[in-house]
């Protein structure tokens, strides 16, 4: 369970809304939920796939408040690669890395006249999903799961009538480890 969505777009399979607020799965009655569900490794072969984003400030207008045209420079990373490690265990792995160098437009009256200015505000945010499932028998599973975050802001709350002496600097690093083990019954017939 979680309150946000931080993984790596490759790393998920399935979005599901459900309805149900009794839902006999989850621990507390709720309005509605979105489910995830996440890729895992293929037995037969491995797999990969790499993607890269780039966006710059050179087709962007000028903020007509803003001295200059702000500079800007977007790039997005991401990669998988999933496959077999033996004859009952499957990994997955997805990474993705958004870079985000973008400024911000302060335009204030200060006791010194007035100030236009273009203040940088850089967001740095990585994401790591990994996923080792081991299939004891056909009915019979243990999943276990590794996601990681780190995102990092600079010159946070800056703009407008908010001076650079204003920034705010913060970051966020998450690490979560998650077992599960899980039995199906099968009936032959």
């Amino acid at each position: 369970e979680g309150d946000g969505l931080e993984l790596p777009a490759s790393s998920i399979k399935r979005a599901y809304v459900n309805r149900n607020p009794y839902s006999a799965e989850f621990a507390r009655p709720g309005r509605g939920r979105i489910e995830v569900t996440t890729r895992k490794g293929t037995h037969r072969r491995y797999r990969g796939m790499i993607n890269y984003l780039a966006r710059n400030s050179a087709l962007n207008a000028r903020n007509p408040l803003a001295p200059e045209k702000a500079p800007m420079n977007r790039n997005i990373f991401e990669a998988q690669l999933d496959g077999p490690l033996g004859a009952r265990m499957t990994f997955f792995v997805a990474a993705r890395f958004n870079k985000n160098d973008d400024a911000a437009v302060v335009a204030a009256i200060t006791p010194g006249g007035p100030l236009t200015a273009n203040i940088g505000a850089p967001e740095r945010k990585s994401y790591l999903l990994g996923r080792l499932d081991y299939r004891f028998n056909v009915a019979h599973k243990l999943i276990f799961r590794y996601k990681f975050k780190d995102n990092s802001y600079e010159n946070q709350n800056v703009g407008g009538f908010h001076l650079a002496a204003q920034a705010v600097e913060s970051w966020e690093r998450e690490n979560e480890a998650q077992g599960t083990e899980r039995s199906e019954e099968h009936t032959s017939e």
